[in-house]
């Protein structure tokens, strides 16, 4: 009987064997495919990563040439030409604006008076906007 037991532990220790014999060949297979995955992979972003950089420098080649081209153009126009105005144009010019400038003081006096609430301030304010506004009106006087 003892026999009959050890055949048939060998047997079963054979199985077993069989069995993992298997199972690490099916390891085995999955490791060398995962391995292929992977060897795939890095060739893949070896690629990309070289295209990136032809692709950021043909972008660079691009900008180049589009400056270039510019240049060129700017080169190619006459300068601009330099209108003389008479002294009356001048004169005219000259006090527009300076009426301009007086507009915008005003407006900007209201705001700044219509924010202040302080008495004293809104005094202060207001002599130092009539101040400037009366140098603005000698200048509009005397362009007149």
């Amino acid at each position: 009987m003892p026999f009959f037991k050890l055949s048939h532990d060998l047997q079963s220790v054979l199985n077993d064997l069989s069995a993992l014999a298997g199972e690490r060949e099916v390891r085995v297979r999955k490791l060398h495919l995962d391995r292929l995955e992977l060897d795939s992979k890095i060739e893949n972003q070896s690629e990309l990563g070289q295209l990136r950089l032809d692709r950021d420098r043909l972008q660079v080649q691009y900008e180049i040439a589009v400056l270039k081209r510019k240049i060129r153009e700017e080169d190619r126009q006459p300068p601009p030409v330099e209108i003389k105005l008479t002294p009356s144009q001048q004169a005219a010019l000259k006090k527009a604006e300076v009426q301009k400038q007086i507009d915008q003081l005003r407006m900007e006096q209201s705001e700044v008076l219509g924010r202040t609430r302080d008495k004293e301030e809104q005094m202060r304010l207001s002599n130092l906007y009539g101040g400037k506004l009366e140098q603005l009106f000698d200048q509009l006087g005397k362009l007149l």
